[in-house]
This record gives structure tokens, sequence and C-alpha cells, in this order.
């Protein structure tokens, strides 16, 4: 089971983690761009002080715990309009690979942005995605078709859930493992480790 790992960021980075990539020549030909299905998120976090007295052992403990299995972080939150997104769901069955992505239940009127950043909830795991290609109204039957990156790693369902105003980011924990609880006065220091989504 995933572990929610409870964070207030100090610090942060995304990476975009490409299954294929720029294959280049060493012969003066042309380089290729190698497009393979897997391409994920991975988001490196530095976390704010915790008081040892309290928030500590409890975030602490999750991350340790988190190793064991995979973690799950708030996505960091950021300039976007988020909050009257509607119940925004997947509008029909959809195939992997696919850069297109259906939704319906969203509010009319309501745009969603290029650029920002959303989870899709598919059997059980979350998935990161983001709006490209420009901006997207919806229309008065609350279905539109996103222009999404990076592609679909898994089918999904009709129905599977879109989260808009607080999504998440699930995956393994990566980080030094020997260095997280070392404390400074009655705080520990800022602690850093990676998401990285492992399906």
């Amino acid at each position: 089971m995933a572990i929610e790992i409870p964070v207030e960021y100090l610090d942060y980075a995304v990476w975009l983690v490409r299954a294929g990539g720029l294959q280049e020549s060493i012969l003066n030909g042309e380089n290729q761009n190698l497009l393979r299905l897997g391409d994920r998120l991975r988001i490196d976090i530095t976390v704010m002080p915790q008081r040892m007295g309290s928030e500590a052992p409890r975030f602490i403990s999750r991350l340790f715990e988190a190793l064991d299995d995979e973690g799950i972080v708030a996505w960091p939150a950021d300039e976007m309009q988020r909050t009257g997104a509607g119940a925004v769901t997947v509008d029909g069955a959809v195939s992997s690979n696919a850069s297109v992505l259906p939704v319906k239940g969203a509010t009319p009127g309501f745009v969603f942005r290029e650029g920002l950043f959303f989870h899709i909830l598919s059997g059980g795991r979350r998935y990161v995605h983001w709006v490209r290609g420009g901006d997207y109204a919806v229309p008065g039957n609350g279905r539109v078709n996103l222009l999404i990156g990076p592609r679909l790693r898994v089918s999904l369902a009709n129905n599977d859930s879109l989260e808009i105003e607080t999504p998440q980011i699930q995956g393994d924990v990566i980080g030094e493992r020997h260095g997280w609880a070392q404390a400074s006065g009655n705080h520990t220091k800022p602690i850093s480790f990676s998401i990285l989504e492992g399906k």
C-alpha cells in the first residue's frame, strides 16, 4: 500500500524521465529522437525543517515506511486556477499511448490552462499529466478533449477520475536513507528526497 507523506515544500524540481531519448549520430548523420511509451515524472523535494517533538517523528516514519512500498506526496502549489473544475472523469475507454484525453463532468466555462498539472486515478494508482497545446474552455455539455503530456502509459477506463484541485504524485522514494533524522536544535535539518513514478 502506498504511503501518504505530508510535505511542506522548501524547494523542488520537476523532471521528465524519458523512456526514449535523443540518439546522436557519431558519423555526421541525422540525430534520431526515439519516442517510446513510458515517459514519467520525477520530483526532487526539499522539505521545511520539522519540529522534533511533533511533526518530525510522523514525517520520518512515513518516509521510512514508503521505502518498502511507494510514497504519495502533494503536487506543489502553483498559480493556476484549480477550484471549480467540477467532478471531472474520463469520457469513455482510452488506450495507452494516447495523447488526447476526453473528459466529462467539467464545469462549463472552466478553462484548462496550458501547463496545468493533474493526476488521473486509475486502478488505484495516480498518474501525473499536464495540459499542453493551449488553453481549453469547457463548453455547456461539460465535455472537452485535452491534449496532454506525457502520453498515457496505461489504458484508462470510463469514469476514471481526474484530480485537478489537489493533485498528488505516487511512486518510488529515492534519497539518502541515513541522513533524514539528523537534528539541528529542536528541528530536523532540511530533508531531501525524490519521488519517481513507478509505473
